[in-house]
């Protein structure tokens, strides 16, 4: 396994232990797990072999730390015997895909159209809007009286 602190985290390779199939940081999620042993390396893992084997242990799947090194333990293994250690940190990798992440950098400008920009109104202008909408409410609320007054005489203009 290559990349722990050299090139970053996310530069790891290797095989995994559980599974014996190789890990592709770009594609898989992945857990590179420090064990307390001193002869036993830092080894990628899949995330779903890892929780296949918490379960077989029976802990919780999403357990990070203070269980038994699974490093010998699964059918892949190429370890002739478990590790002895237990698990004091635990490095989860998330896939990344570089060039996918360049080519919408790429076509991002051309597709976003940039948003018209709103104007500020000020102070003065706010007034003016608040006098209008109290005016023409004032307005409805006359002509709602004046109809209902106009009804009224109608009724009793006949006699």
């Amino acid at each position: 396994m290559e990349g722990i602190g050299a090139d970053g985290i996310h530069c790891v390779s290797g095989t995994c232990d559980l599974c014996g199939d190789t890990c592709d940081a770009n594609t898989q999620e992945l857990n590179v797990l420090t064990c307390t042993f001193k002869n036993c390396q830092d080894l990628p893992y899949h995330q779903d072999c890892l929780e296949k084997y918490l379960k077989s242990i029976r802990l919780e799947r999403n357990r990070k730390t203070g269980f038994k090194c699974p490093r010998g333990c699964g059918k892949g293994s190429a370890h002739k015997e478990p590790c002895p250690g237990k698990i004091d940190k635990s490095h989860p990798i998330h896939p990344r895909n570089e060039e996918q992440k360049k080519k919408k950098k790429a076509k991002l400008p051309e597709v976003m159209a940039v948003p018209a920009a709103r104007t500020a109104k000020t102070k003065e202008e706010r007034k003016q809007e608040k006098a209008a909408a109290a005016a023409a409410a004032a307005a409805a609320e006359k002509a709602k009286a004046a109809r209902a007054t106009a009804g009224s005489l109608k009724a009793t203009a006949p006699a």
